[in-house]
């Protein structure tokens, strides 16, 4: 067994071990679910938030989904990505 060998068995070991304590961890931690809901007066209140939160999430996605196309473009992504830019009214 080379040096190579070794060392992907030694780094394969230790990954388990790590992945082993990571689920004990898990198991070992309580969550309180409704302490971190934020304090909001009533359910409609706190509806009308999660909307808009998830509203945001579907821009951000999509906002993200937009710019990840434009780096697999390249160079002439960016480019076209300024001049679109620069059409948009601010």
């Amino acid at each position: 067994m080379g040096m190579r060998d070794r060392a992907r068995e030694s780094a394969k070991r230790t990954n388990q071990r790590l992945a082993q304590r990571e689920k004990e961890l898990l198991l070992e931690t309580s969550i309180d679910w409704q302490a971190m809901r934020p304090e909001i007066g009533s359910e409609d209140d706190y509806q009308q938030l999660m909307a808009a939160v998830e509203e945001a999430t579907q821009h951000n996605e999509m906002v993200g989904s937009v710019l990840e196309r434009l780096e697999k473009l390249g160079s002439e992504g960016l480019k076209l990505a300024q001049k679109v830019r620069g059409l948009i009214p601010v």
